[in-house]
């Protein structure tokens, strides 16, 4: 078997604070850009079901109710649609169709306040 014992001593020696903070804040930036659109999404589907628990009358509509935007309140996300079939929301349904509504800028919506706070952790 190879001995690591030269390697290891040689990564212990060349770590300094500032080269591990560097790596550390380049890990949570792209954890954040990767995770970003998943975060929004689940918020939007926790916002549905807050919504839907708020109003149970509009929740028994048997009408689909779109996804809740930011153009659109939560209000009319429970209005009937022209749909007459219920639609099981999912993270990937909502992924979609944030990406088909929105695009890319949907996608990462309060990307802006997450990027900043990375540093700090």
């Amino acid at each position: 078997p190879p001995d690591f014992s030269a390697a290891q001593r040689k990564l212990r020696m060349d770590r300094s604070p500032l080269c591990t903070s560097l790596a550390g804040i380049g890990g949570g930036l792209m954890s954040t850009l990767v995770c970003s659109p998943l975060d929004v999404a689940k918020t939007r589907l926790q916002l549905h079901f807050s919504a839907a628990l708020s109003a149970p009358s509009l929740a028994r509509s048997p009408a689909a109710p779109s996804l809740i935007s930011p153009s659109r309140g939560p209000a009319s996300a429970l209005a009937p649609s022209a749909t007459t079939h219920p639609v099981r929301l999912t993270l990937r349904s909502v992924l979609s169709a944030m990406w088909c509504e929105e695009g890319l800028r949907g996608l990462y919506r309060g990307l802006g306040p997450s990027l900043v706070s990375v540093p700090l952790y």
